[in-house]
């Protein structure tokens, strides 16, 4: 878990600080002036901002744990396979047809996801 956490920490705190930059300084002072404490600031103006910046970060770690193979090679356990771990072993035995199910599968779920990032991306939030 801590080296998955390593791994997409980058990520993440990166959406975050991008959501934040995006609220703007005014509007913390005027729900202070409003008589807001700070974690009612948190909860009615900060949350409702960051809830997009949330959700397509965790779209986007979704995908890369999908495709994070190197990670999952190393740290599962003994007779767990995953899609992509069974893509692997079959393609690196030269049984392609037997890693095209697999690595299909694998596609299909991120494309999933590439499609609600897309979305996200071409909404007007």
């Amino acid at each position: 878990m801590i080296v998955y956490f390593v791994r997409f920490f980058a990520l993440s705190s990166n959406g975050i600080k991008s959501g934040y930059l995006k609220i703007n300084q005014s509007m913390d002072e005027s729900a202070y002036l409003l008589g807001y404490s700070k974690f009612k600031t948190f909860t009615k103006v900060h949350i409702p901002y960051l809830k997009n910046s949330v959700l397509l970060i965790s779209i986007l770690i979704a995908i890369e744990i999908i495709k994070e193979l190197p990670i999952t090679l190393i740290l599962r356990p003994f007779n767990f396979e995953t899609f992509a771990t069974t893509a692997y072993i079959y393609a690196s035995q030269d049984l392609l047809e037997a890693a095209a199910a697999p690595s299909l599968l694998l596609i299909l779920t991120a494309s999933v996801f590439i499609l609600f990032v897309s979305k996200y991306i071409l909404s007007d939030n």
